[in-house]
């Protein structure tokens, strides 16, 4: 789902979904925290807060190239617990559903 906000990424015990996300170039997470525990999202040294349960933080990720990259919970454990995932992002700055943008 995208908001206003960007592509909507979902954290729990112990995932991220969507999985894989897949953004455009210049495009920014909406990352929500529904899970129980604190978890944050973190790419390439881009890195949203220590997110509360419910809490939501942006995730800019509009510094990276097109190309593949992992996401993942910084909080010690989780990212081996399963909360990693592929974020791919292309170099095509229209609607994803434009043909050819992948």
């Amino acid at each position: 789902a995208t908001s206003a906000a960007g592509e909507a990424v979902s954290l729990s015990e112990f995932s991220i979904s969507p999985n894989p996300i897949e953004i455009s170039a210049g495009e920014t997470l909406a990352v929500t925290n529904d899970g129980a525990i604190v978890h944050n999202l973190s790419a390439e040294g881009n890195t949203t807060p220590m997110l509360e349960p419910g809490d939501s933080a942006a995730l800019d990720l509009s510094s990276l190239a097109p190309g593949s990259y992992t996401l993942i919970c910084d909080v010690a454990g989780h990212a081996a617990a399963g909360m990693q995932t592929t974020a791919r992002t292309s170099g095509c700055t229209s609607s994803r559903t434009a043909r050819g943008c992948w």
